[in-house]
């Protein structure tokens, strides 16, 4: 079993540095912001009633198993009280995990 979690929030332009500020206190300790655009059908432009077409941004974020839920915990809560500001959220398991401070022997074998 992994370690660690990926975890991937999808959300409106402009708005990653609050949903980190979230998971932050939930303990995440830092993430990168990637920015993206949809393609495809006009049609198709809506997942789960989340709105593909417009410019977003996409925080990542690697965090041990022990603190993921809390963070997605986090930024569900940030994403209910901030109803206008659409958020997909989802966790990752991360195997073999190499480049960080402290690896985690499981994750060397």
């Amino acid at each position: 079993m992994s370690a660690y979690s990926l975890i991937v929030a999808i959300c409106p332009y402009g708005y990653a540095n609050e949903v980190m500020n979230s998971a932050r206190k939930a303990g995440a300790t830092g993430g990168t912001i990637l920015n993206s655009r949809s393609i495809g059908d006009e049609v198709k432009s809506k997942f789960m009633g989340i709105s593909l077409r417009e410019e977003k941004e996409i925080l990542i974020t690697l965090v041990t198993n022990e603190i993921r839920n809390d963070i997605l915990q986090a930024i569900a809560q940030y994403s209910d009280d901030h109803p206008d500001r659409e958020i997909l959220t989802l966790a990752i398991p991360a195997d073999n995990v190499v480049g960080i401070a402290k690896p985690i022997d499981s994750t060397l074998k």
